[in-house]
């Protein structure tokens, strides 16, 4: 084993220790990063105006169709996570956007003017990133 030769025994604790330490931290954010269903909202929108409300875990299973002036949206909730399942605009993008499942995510489908939007119930104030002046 040639590697040993280069490395001392505190080098390769060190390694192991690091290794370690990063999974714990991965694993950390991981666990904190995860939201429960119970305390989500969905709302859907149509032309900035929210239409309906439920709770995720609500709709767990289901599809629901939205008919509007502006087109058709079927949405769909399937193990914690909202997408949309279908819609008749020209560039389907909406559909390509994937799947939501944490609080502040959305889903927009710009020419039937359908947003679906995720929001926390107990939050108070929504997470900023930056703050700029």
């Amino acid at each position: 084993m040639q590697w040993k030769e280069h490395t001392t025994r505190a080098d390769r604790l060190l390694v192991a220790f690091l290794a370690v330490a990063s999974l714990a931290a991965l694993a950390f954010l991981f666990w904190v990063g995860q939201t429960t269903t119970s305390n989500v909202d969905v709302s859907i929108q149509v032309d900035g105006k929210e239409i309906e409300r439920y709770a995720l875990s609500e709709l767990e299973g289901q599809s629901k169709t939205y008919k509007t002036v502006y087109g058709t949206n079927v949405l769909r909730v399937e193990n914690g996570q909202a997408f949309i399942l279908e819609a008749d605009c020209p560039d389907k993008l909406c559909i390509m956007e994937g799947k939501i499942q944490r609080p502040g995510e959305i889903l927009v489908c710009l020419p039937n003017r359908f947003m679906v939007e995720l929001i926390a119930r107990d939050a108070s104030e929504p997470e900023v990133d930056v703050y700029l002046q």
